[in-house]
């Protein structure tokens, strides 16, 4: 799809294009791109370039000619835009403001025309968090205090911080999966914990104890992919859940991970679900250094098999990004350094002058 100087870090698959960001430089400035999903050249999206890092800006999804990103550029304060890869023309959905009783953004998800975002608002006790769903296909805008033109599905309260949801996917019939931390400020019940919480109809999905975290999960309207990690270890395990039979599958148990790698994603699988296919992207130790690939696993057949393996030195040199899945095709982004980058273990936080990155799809089976 495309082959760029600069670090590729985040790649996503739409339903008509494949969108990159492409940082040039530790301080960015950090660039989106796009391409038809098909054929035809790599074009910028017009206007969404940013200074500051190489994470400031943040590709949430992708909807026919539409890219939903999450930018915090020049401020702290965090905005959610709809953003025509061809004109650049933006759409506000919303906006953090200023007062610590203002609006936070916690997390966001793309599936289709539906947006789902989570957004804290108040202070102290009286702060909740609401999830709330938009259709990209809608013209209302968020008004200047804001305010958002969504639809807010469900609240929490962040009494004492007892519950803190903390991300949020969402299926392509609208199911909504809301991942919480559960600190146990009342009473002391369930200190640590981490669950997958799914908001219609209400039920627990999962739940793991305080040494074990939820790293990452994705949601198909057929199955929950999801990532559990031990921080002090490094273990990590890829689990399916059948959200129909209420079956639990291990994918894949990883660890413990080199020592230096970093214990957080993307170090740690992150799964992209989407119709029959799961795919992640793993580093391991290898002969003389490490190994980066890309597995895919499909649901139907019950089986994975590896798509990609990139070898590395210990310089640690080269990289892949996630994959993202969509219509039986897998996209990612193979990144490679002049000279070792950042901790030892990967790229990431740090993107070294003289880095170089092609981003690759194919169609899987």
């Amino acid at each position: 799809m495309a082959d760029q100087p600069g670090a590729v870090r985040q790649v996503v698959l739409g339903d008509r294009h494949v969108a990159w960001t492409r940082c040039l430089a530790p301080d960015g400035p950090t660039e989106v791109w796009w391409a038809p999903r098909e054929a035809g050249r790599p074009r910028r999206v017009p206007g969404a370039r940013a200074a500051g890092g190489c994470d400031v800006v943040q590709i949430v999804g992708l909807h026919r000619d539409l890219v939903v990103l999450r930018t915090t550029a020049r401020t702290t304060l965090a905005r959610l835009d709809a953003v025509d890869v061809r004109r650049g023309t933006r759409r506000l959905l919303e906006a953090e403001t200023l007062p610590a009783s203002g609006t936070r953004i916690v997390a966001a998800d793309v599936e289709g025309p539906r947006v789902v975002w989570l957004r804290s608002v108040g202070v102290g006790d009286a702060r909740v968090t609401e999830t709330v769903v938009a259709d990209l296909r809608g013209r209302a805008t968020a008004d200047p205090s804001g305010a958002g033109p969504g639809r807010v599905v469900d609240t929490r309260a962040l009494i004492a911080g007892a519950v803190v949801p903390t991300g949020v996917r969402v299926a392509p019939s609208g199911g909504l999966v809301v991942r919480e931390a559960l600190a146990g400020a009342l009473y002391g019940y369930g200190t640590g914990a981490q669950r997958l919480r799914m908001v219609v109809p209400p039920r627990q999905l999962v739940r793991v104890g305080p040494d074990i975290r939820v790293e990452a999960a994705d949601l198909t309207d057929r199955v929950l992919a999801y990532t559990l990690a031990d921080p002090v270890t490094g273990r990590a395990w890829v689990h399916l859940l059948d959200r129909t039979t209420g079956r639990r599958r291990m994918l894949r148990r990883l660890g413990p991970l080199p020592a230096p790698v970093p214990r957080a994603v993307p170090a740690l699988p992150s799964p992209a679900a989407q119709g029959r296919h799961v795919a992640w992207r793993e580093r391991t130790r290898a002969a003389g250094g490490y190994a980066d690939r890309v597995l895919v696993f499909d649901v139907v057949r019950r089986r994975a098999r590896v798509l990609v393996r990139l070898r590395d030195d210990r310089r640690q040199r080269a990289f892949l990004a996630p994959p993202s899945v969509r219509a039986a095709r897998v996209a990612w982004a193979e990144v490679r350094t002049r000279r070792p980058a950042g901790p030892v273990g990967g790229f990431y936080g740090l993107t070294p002058p003289g880095s170089r990155s092609r981003v690759l799809i194919t169609p899987v089976r």
